[in-house]
């Protein structure tokens, strides 16, 4: 039985190491997962977290992914050895706290870039193939702060409530593409 092969973004800490610890350690062994960070000297806490549970070997890959990089996403997508990816989750994300004065436009750019850009750029990177095979799910990390605002994260929740818009639009346009 071919595993489900999964890419996550953003697998140094937070929502994308445990999703990735989660499902390599799954009991079916049903996932091949592609943990995939910015920087890779940044996984002993994912190497660290993945000894603790048991990860089987071949369960967990790491892999180098920069959402501000099209290059990067592109060669991290080509050293997927099953060729495929069946479930894609665009988790990497940036915040920046504070009166929306206080940031430089500098800061400004880089939640954007990451947020909004990087997941954009992800999407287009790993979505015609699914399309093409008519299978796919996508998951995006959303935020209360793309529902409602919240005081001193205006520009982050710019960025989430842009994440909402684009899910949103992409929900009813994949579903005849067998992708979810």
């Amino acid at each position: 039985m071919d595993r489900t092969v999964v890419l996550i973004t953003g697998c140094s800490s937070g929502i994308g190491l445990h999703l990735a610890v989660r499902l390599a350690s799954d009991p079916s062994q049903s996932f091949k997962v592609y943990a995939t960070l910015r920087d890779l000297k940044a996984q002993g806490p994912l190497r660290e977290a993945a000894r603790a549970r048991g990860c089987p070997p071949g369960s967990l890959e790491t892999l180098q992914l920069d959402v501000r990089d099209a290059a990067s996403i592109a060669a991290a997508r080509a050293s997927v050895t099953e060729g495929r990816v069946d479930v894609l989750v665009c988790n990497a994300g940036r915040g920046v706290l504070g009166p929306l004065e206080a940031h430089g436009e500098g800061a400004v750019r880089s939640v954007l870039d990451v947020n909004v850009a990087g997941t954009v750029r992800t999407l287009q990177a790993f979505l015609p193939d699914m399309k093409r095979r008519r299978s796919g799910r996508v998951l995006v990390t959303g935020s209360m702060g793309g529902l409602m605002g919240l005081p001193f994260n205006a520009v982050y929740c710019a960025s989430k409530f842009a994440i909402e818009g684009l899910c949103e639009s992409l929900a009813v346009l994949l579903l005849p593409f067998g992708v979810q």
